[in-house]
């Protein structure tokens, strides 16, 4: 009977996020079973519950269905047993070990400091426009590799196409920092396997805003940070990875674009639907 009072628990908690501890059945609470924190997961509807006794749970975000057995980030090749796994998994990206080069992707390069800085962008996104002029300014401290992706759908296609097939890749990273990717000559006789490739990654990571920003140490920001400057100083520690993770590389060599598609319009299938 406690175990069906408990689902209803997760499902009231679910619903409200931030759920009041008077709120929680005592015998429940005598259980452990008091919310801790709930981590949203970078799969559809669902998250990891964490309770007050330490136990961890990844359930369906509607409380019904719990899934028991190990969770293993195949990407940093982890193991997750505690909430605070669970939240550095779900808040960073390990491009190395994942396998992710944005070079295999012709992304443009910005600046010649030691540490990387990975940033999805899209030519027509405001906040976009605002961290191309924080990249300049911050080029000599970090290299922001820069890959161009239609997130916007639309014009944004067309434009990010244009970036693509510039063979001068100067001349296209001048474009985007200046906002005249539009100048930039319509492709002609362009091979889209690189910025197909690029989309089909950014799918499968799950992109859901832009600009996406990755810093030195795997740290994810959807958006712009605030303070950028402080953000990347911040996160600017590399962290090993243990372990033989999946690379995602493998992944897109055995799927195909119509395979990557989920619900919603994907950044892949925008830039499918543009080149058609």
């Amino acid at each position: 009977m406690w175990r069906l009072r408990f689902l209803f628990l997760l499902s009231l908690a679910l619903s409200q996020v931030a759920i009041a501890q008077e709120t929680i059945p005592e015998s429940l609470s005598k259980k452990g079973l008091d919310p801790s924190r709930i981590i949203e997961m970078p799969v559809q509807g669902m998250v990891a519950y964490e309770a007050q006794n330490g136990s961890l749970v990844f359930m369906s975000k509607n409380g019904r269905y719990v899934f028991q057995g190990k969770v293993t980030d195949v990407w940093a090749a982890n193991e997750l047993i505690s909430g605070e796994q669970v939240y550095e998994s779900t808040s960073t990206l390990p491009f190395e070990t994942m396998g992710v080069n944005f070079d295999d992707y012709d992304a443009l390069t910005l600046g010649t400091g030691s540490r990387t800085v990975h940033v999805i962008t899209d030519p027509l996104c405001p906040a976009c426009a605002k961290l191309s002029e924080a990249m300049v300014e911050l080029k000599g401290e970090y290299t922001f590799k820069i890959l161009v992706l239609p997130a916007l759908g639309g014009k944004s296609a067309d434009l990010a196409a244009r970036v693509a097939c510039e063979k001068d890749r100067e001349r296209a990273l001048q474009a985007l920092l200046e906002k005249r990717t539009e100048e930039l000559p319509s492709p002609q006789n362009c091979n889209f396997d690189a910025l197909q490739s690029a989309s089909l990654v950014s799918d499968l990571i799950g992109i859901d805003a832009v600009p996406y920003v990755v810093a030195p140490n795997g740290k994810i920001s959807r958006g712009m940070p605030k303070k950028i400057n402080e953000w990347l100083s911040e996160n600017s520690d590399a962290k090993a990875v243990a372990g033989q993770p999946m690379s995602v590389t493998s992944l897109i060599d055995n799927s195909s674009p119509e395979q990557a598609s989920g619900t919603g319009t994907t950044i892949n299938q925008k830039l499918l639907n543009a080149l058609k």
